[in-house]
């Protein structure tokens, strides 16, 4: 292969590289989007539990708030996995210039 080949190759990998960058800014921005929500239904269920009229409905409220909270949780991980996914893919796209790089350089 010439060495502009492996200049255009080394461009694709720059251009991956910035695409995972967007998609883990995105990713950012959901999770900071679902604590938020999570904060918001935080206060939403303390008034529900101070107003309650028995104890009965405090603790089905707090059995409601549980599944809610695991739900979070399970998505925000869900997410951070998905974040390291494309991280692992910018260290592959890393790589791979790096190989591009060090071929070329023989080519000289």
């Amino acid at each position: 292969m010439g060495k502009e080949t492996y200049k255009r190759a080394i461009e694709l990998k720059k251009r991956g590289i910035e695409k995972e960058k967007i998609k883990i800014s995105l990713i950012r921005e959901r999770i900071s989007k679902l604590r938020l929500s999570k904060s918001r239904d935080a206060d939403r269920y303390r008034l529900l539990i101070k107003n309650a009229a028995s104890a009965s409905n405090r603790q089905a409220i707090r059995a409601r708030k549980s599944k809610e909270w695991e739900s979070y949780a399970r998505k925000i991980e869900s997410l951070k996995t998905k974040m390291e996914h494309h991280r692992g893919r910018i260290s592959k796209y890393r790589e791979e210039m790096k190989r591009a790089r060090e071929s070329m350089r023989r080519l000289r």
